[in-house]
């Protein structure tokens, strides 16, 4: 005779979690035996594992890097590269927690959703800001200022624009904070790239326009979202 096979699934959503893509099962499930199963899973993971090993070297290379300007700073009488030490920290931190929440369980996906959109992108884009603007030497007061409003801003719009957070607010208000998001992304856009002409035209020395490869290099990371829109391709 004909049998039956009945296969009952349990799913369990966090209620704070809830947004539009939320609920029901996004990837279909795997049916077999159970040591099939597993060996699938031991090769799913050996892939995740492989694609995030460059992830893991990064932060160790910006980690160095940091150390090195640490260094510089130690050897002179000023502390003028203090935010670029900082910046390459914040890269490095953006990396591993990458890394961390692939790889292993440490992280759950609302404390790294805190931790890259929230605080170290925000983090990120202030410090390299504020690094450029002291390798070129741009003494201008307003830009610290400028700065610190732009960070402030985005870092309380991204918390209030995640869907896990006051998940009971309108879906106009989560709407508003992330176009405010966006727009501060974009003053931030504008400011770097007026920072690194600044630096040009203030000085035609060939250091100066290495200084500015390397900051429109950087600037490819950090607004590759941007880039995105614009039509050019990411990863």
């Amino acid at each position: 005779g004909t049998q039956t096979h009945l296969i009952a699934l349990r799913v369990w959503m966090d209620p704070l979690d809830a947004g539009a893509d939320s609920g029901g099962i996004h990837v279909a499930p795997r049916i077999g035996d159970a040591d099939d199963i597993d060996l699938l899973h031991q090769v799913q993971w050996l892939e995740t594992f492989k694609g995030y090993v460059v992830d893991a070297l990064e932060p160790a290379a910006f980690a160095l890097l940091a150390l090195m300007v640490l260094g510089l700073m130690a050897s002179r009488t000023d502390d003028s590269h203090r935010w670029l030490g900082a910046a390459l920290l914040f890269l490095a931190l953006l990396r591993i927690n990458q890394v961390t929440f692939s790889w292993t369980h440490v992280q759950s996906l609302r404390c790294y959703d805190i931790a890259t959109a929230v605080i170290l992108k925000p983090l990120a884009l202030a410090a390299w800001t504020m690094a450029w603007r002291d390798w070129f030497r741009l003494g201008k007061p307003w830009l610290r200022y400028a700065v610190g409003v732009l960070a402030v801003v985005y870092l309380v719009f991204a918390l209030i624009g995640r869907p896990w957070f006051v998940p009971e607010a309108t879906h106009g208000i989560k709407m508003v904070a992330n176009i405010v998001v966006e727009g501060v992304r974009l003053a931030f856009v504008a400011l770097y790239l007026w920072i690194i002409g600044s630096g040009v035209l203030r000085s035609g020395k060939p250091s100066n326009y290495l200084a500015a490869i390397a900051a429109i290099l950087v600037g490819i990371g950090l607004f590759a979202t941007e880039l995105n829109t614009l039509g050019l391709p990411g990863i």
